[in-house]
C-alpha cells in the first residue's frame, strides 16, 4: 500500500483496517519496523509512532524484543469444571423446584428459558457500537442470527453526545475503527470493550441490479479509501473499479451520476451516514456493507457469556 500525505495518519488508519477486518489476526506479529519502513515508504520514527498509537487503542500489544502483535481478547478455555458446575447448578434447581412445588421439573425450567428470552429481548446485556445505525443494527442482526441473543445496537455518536448507557448493559462490542471511542466509554462505566473483526460482505455486487459498466468507490480519507477498494476489487474481477475521495458528499453524488450515467457509486458506510435519503435510494447508488468475520465468533460467543463455546 502506497502511504501518501499525512504520513502518520495514513499508516494507523492502515494498520486499524487491516485488524479491524481481520487480515491482521489476533496473536499475528505486526511488520517489522525495518519491513514497514519499505512497505510504506516512511522512516522508522513515522512506524514506531503509528504503532504506539494501536498500543494506546489496545489493538496491539508490545513484547520485549520481539515486537508488536494483534491483541487478542482474553477467551475462557471450555472445561470439564464448567460442565460440572453448570451441572450441579441444575441439580439443585430441580430439588428447589420438586421441594416447593407440584410441577413437573423440566416443565418449570422451560416456563423459565422463555422468561429469561423475554428479559434478554426487553433488556440486553450486551450493545453493540457503531458509527451509522444501520451498522449497528447489522451487526446486532447478525449475531442475533447465529446465537439466538438480543444485542442492543447504538448509534456511538448519539451515546458520546448523551453520556449515558441503559443501565442493563454490561459488554460493548465494537469494530477496531472506533475501538478508542468506545474504549473511553466502557472505561467511564466500568464496561469491558470487545473488539470485532469484519470484513466487506461478499454479496456486494450480488445484490446490484442496476445494468452498469464501472463502478466507484467513495470514501473520506485517502488511506481508508485504498484499503476499502482493494477488498472491493477482490470481490470483482471483471468490473472497471476507480475511487474517489469525497468532501461534499451529496453534491458529488449528483454531479458524479449526471456526468456518468453508467456507472454506480459505491459508498462506504462512512459515506452512507452522510448521503441524502433520495441519493440512498438511487438504484445507481449502493452502500459497502461489512459483515463478521468467521474467526469472531469465538470472541463474541465469549462476550456474551455463553457456555460451551465449541456448540456454536
Amino acid at each position: 500500500m502506497e502511504i501518501g500525505k499525512g504520513k502518520l495518519k495514513s499508516v494507523v488508519q492502515h494498520c486499524i483496517y487491516e485488524i479491524s477486518t481481520g487480515k491482521w489476526r489476533a496473536g499475528e506479529k505486526l511488520p517489522s519496523v525495518r519491513k514497514a519502513e519499505k512497505m510504506w515508504g516512511v522512516n522508522r520514527l513515522t512506524v514506531l509512532s503509528a504503532y504506539r498509537e494501536l498500543l494506546e487503542m489496545g489493538l496491539v500489544i508490545s513484547e520485549d524484543r520481539r515486537g508488536y502483535f494483534v491483541a487478542a481478547h482474553a477467551e475462557s478455555k471450555e472445561t470439564k469444571d464448567q460442565r460440572d458446575q453448570l451441572d450441579d447448578l441444575y441439580k439443585k434447581a430441580v430439588k428447589l423446584i420438586k421441594s416447593s412445588t407440584s410441577y413437573e421439573s423440566h416443565a418449570v425450567l422451560k416456563y423459565f428459558a422463555s422468561l429469561a428470552e423475554k428479559e434478554n429481548n426487553l433488556h440486553p446485556e450486551v450493545a453493540f457500537m457503531e458509527c451509522s445505525e444501520f451498522q449497528a443494527k447489522g451487526h446486532a442482526e447478525e449475531i442475533r442470527s447465529k446465537l439466538n441473543v438480543c444485542i442492543q445496537p447504538v448509534l456511538l455518536d448519539h451515546e458520546l453526545q448523551k453520556q449515558e448507557l441503559p443501565s442493563n448493559i454490561r459488554t460493548l462490542l465494537t469494530t477496531g475503527f472506533h475501538i478508542l471511542e468506545v474504549k473511553e466509554i466502557g472505561k467511564r462505566l466500568n464496561l469491558d470493550v470487545v473488539n470485532i473483526p469484519i470484513k466487506v460482505d461478499a454479496g456486494l455486487f450480488e445484490n446490484i441490479s442496476t445494468n452498469f459498466n464501472a463502478a466507484t468507490v467513495f470514501e473520506l480519507e485517502e488511506a481508508m479509501s485504498r484499503d476499502i477498494f482493494n477488498d472491493v476489487k477482490a470481490l470483482t474481477k471483471n468490473v472497471p473499479l476507480n475511487e474517489k475521495i469525497v468532501q461534499d458528499v451529496n453534491g458529488e453524488i449528483e454531479d458524479f451520476l449526471n456526468a456518468r450515467p453508467y456507472e454506480i457509486i459505491l459508498l462506504s458506510p462512512r459515506v452512507w451516514g452522510q448521503t441524502a435519503k433520495k441519493w440512498r435510494e438511487n438504484p445507481r447508488v449502493h452502500l459497502i456493507k461489512f459483515s463478521i468475520q468467521e474467526n469472531s465468533w469465538p470472541t463474541i460467543v465469549e462476550a456474551v457469556k455463553l457456555p460451551f463455546a465449541s456448540t456454536y
